[in-house]
């Protein structure tokens, strides 16, 4: 700025012989001027920085365009589970070829709850997402009541589960909307039923306005088990075939998580 303002001065006197008034006026402007154009510098370098995730982005998407799933031969449909869920033989591994699971297989009868645990990084997401529909073996196959889960159709399948992750996804809307955005064709008494089997539904009738409390961006209008506990309800009242819970009671006491088990 300073090497700027001397050659606008230099080139105002010795060339154009500018009179001193006029020489004023035009520094000034300048001056007025100058932070715009630092903002509009600073613009351009924020969004040559950004340059490189566009990129990224753009490379993501086009790579999900060419996997992603055709659903023109298989249509939607109303899954059921007569007997099992079974998976024979799964093995999996990322790009680089490490083996994440090797030969893993086990059944999942009707009507019962199956526990996955294991020390960290021995796969338990990978496998809950494959369960999910999510990731796609690298070899074996998961069947429902001896059906390839292929043949059913991973996004009609992904339409009857429903998937609690560690993450709570809370929009910044009302106990009502965050409940019937999990299911757009919910009641009034699936929603509150919801509630009740999340152990929620006491905690909602308390509060002024009641199931149309605004909850807040994530739900940090309320409290971790609160979040947790609304999170729950929002799984469950999509009444899903199967369903998938990754530590949904690990912000909840005993007392709650006792009550929603038993549920």
């Amino acid at each position: 700025t300073a090497i700027m303002l001397c050659l606008f001065i230099y080139i105002g006197f010795a060339i154009f012989f500018i009179p001193t008034i006029n020489l004023i006026l035009l520094i000034v402007i300048f001056s007025r001027k100058l932070p715009s154009v630092k903002l509009s510098i600073n613009n351009i370098q924020s969004f040559l920085n950004l340059t490189p995730i566009i990129y990224e982005i753009k490379t993501k998407l086009e790579l999900f365009n060419r996997k992603k799933e055709s659903f023109i031969d298989i249509p939607s449909s109303k899954i059921y589970i007569n007997d099992k869920i079974e998976v024979k033989n799964l093995c999996f591994s990322y790009t680089d070829g490490q083996a994440i699971l090797s030969d893993v297989s086990f059944v999942i009868k009707k009507n019962t709850i199956t526990a996955i645990t294991g020390v960290s990084g021995s796969g338990k997401t990978t496998l809950v997402d494959i369960l999910t529909g999510t990731l796609k073996p690298t070899t074996g196959k998961i069947l429902i009541d001896d059906k390839n889960l292929s043949k059913i159709g991973y996004n009609n399948w992904g339409n009857n589960i429903a998937y609690m992750t560690q993450e709570r996804f809370l929009f910044h809307n009302s106990i009502r909307n965050n409940m019937l955005w999990s299911n757009p064709n919910a009641s009034e008494k699936d929603i509150w039923g919801a509630l009740e089997k999340a152990n929620a539904k006491d905690y909602v009738v308390t509060l002024d306005s009641g199931i149309d409390t605004i909850v807040g961006d994530r739900g940090m209008l309320l409290s971790g088990g609160q979040r947790q506990r609304l999170s729950l309800a929002m799984t469950l009242v999509r009444k899903p075939l199967f369903l998938v819970l990754d530590e949904a009671t690990n912000e909840l006491d005993e007392e709650n998580e006792n009550e929603i088990l038993e549920e």
